[in-house]
């Protein structure tokens, strides 16, 4: 059994158990295991790079090609699990009111007497629509003040993708 299975099971098994916050601070300390075994299977058991400790696209050739590493992605990856953790903490529970994570889907839904799903859409759609035109505003060198960072913009669509598969997984279809 691999690391990430075993710590996927290991989650599995307390979700049914503990409380909500508990079970994020599982899942971020099992996210932040995943990243270290990420390094340590490409880089090392030594190697243990901060992302801040990395160089930075611009510091790349043109700062859009260039060689991105195993180990830069790992690290990546592994700040960004912890985010969205935090992300998740800080507006889920503004937004559900309740122990419900989709209870504001719920809500919005009975409202406007439309399938959870596509509530769903329009939220993420949001999200999703400004990624695609900061994508469209580079290919044209458009530059523009923006209210909240392109990563800000990418993990809120990442947890709206996260609870697209909570809707699936309630109905079954995961």
């Amino acid at each position: 059994m691999t690391e990430t299975n075993r710590i996927t099971d290991k989650l599995q098994s307390l979700a049914d158990t503990i409380d909500e916050t508990k079970a994020l601070n599982v899942a971020e300390d099992a996210a932040q295991s995943v990243g270290d075994a990420l390094v340590e299977k490409y880089a090392g058991p030594k190697a243990r790079p901060k992302v801040e400790d990395l160089p930075s696209p611009a510091a790349l050739s043109d700062g859009h090609a260039g060689y991105y590493s195993t180990e830069r992605f790992a690290a990546l990856f592994s700040r960004s699990c912890r985010e969205l953790g935090e992300l998740y903490n800080r507006k889920g529970e503004e937004y559900r009111g309740s122990d419900d994570v989709l209870a504001n889907f719920r809500r919005t839904a009975q409202r406007m007497a439309l399938p959870l799903l596509t509530v769903w859409d329009g939220y993420a759609q949001k999200h999703l629509d400004s990624i695609e035109q900061y994508i469209q505003d580079d290919r044209n060198g458009v530059v523009r003040q923006r209210t909240e960072s392109i990563g800000k913009k990418i993990d809120d669509a990442i947890v709206y993708l996260y609870l697209l598969k909570a809707m699936l997984d309630e109905r079954g279809e995961l």
